[in-house]
């Protein structure tokens, strides 16, 4: 935390970028949701980051907004990755955005539409390999609507990464938070 701290204030792009992720993620590791929220809003506003740079960004921002609740929120991040070039929007992205739509359409009782949106993530996330993501996803399909699938999955996911402190969360809830 120390370290990033110091690099937020960086000539360089990237490690002030980086910096940012790296303490919107530490507090969204200690509850503070809105604090990563705004921390990693920063990241973003920096010009000619790294894809990489963008997505662990993203997942932060997406993880946050899911978790206040926030509608305001969750359509500014939606529309991050809407609003970018075709090439510069990766899987990684493309699923976070599915992600979000997912919610929104939750929040507004659309199951359908929610149900495409999640069913959208889950095939990017599948198509990259990206397991963690998947498995966080599932959960969310399951937060949403009680599917004893999705759970199933994403507890084998996270029993296959060595993921514990995921299993702890999932054995302490029966409403599994994003």
């Amino acid at each position: 935390r120390s370290s990033a701290a110091e690099l937020k204030e960086s000539t360089y792009v990237d490690q002030r970028a980086t910096a940012q992720i790296v303490l919107g993620r530490d507090a969204l590791e200690r509850g503070g949701a809105e604090e990563a929220l705004r921390q990693t809003r920063e990241a973003f506003r920096e010009r000619g980051i790294s894809s990489e740079t963008i997505e662990d960004g993203y997942e932060i921002t997406i993880a946050a907004a899911i978790l206040l609740k926030d509608a305001a929120a969750i359509a500014e991040v939606e529309s991050f990755v809407a609003g970018l070039p075709p090439a510069r929007a990766t899987p990684l992205l493309r699923a976070g955005r599915a992600r979000l739509l997912a919610e929104q359409a939750h929040g507004r009782g659309d199951t359908q539409a929610a149900t495409n949106s999640e069913e959208d993530a889950i095939a990017l996330l599948r198509a990259v390999g990206a397991r963690p993501l998947l498995a966080q996803t599932l959960l969310e399909r399951h937060r949403r609507s009680g599917d004893a699938e999705a759970l199933a999955e994403a507890r084998a996911i996270y029993t296959e990464l060595g993921a514990s402190r995921w299993l702890t969360r999932i054995d302490a809830s029966s409403d599994v938070a994003a």
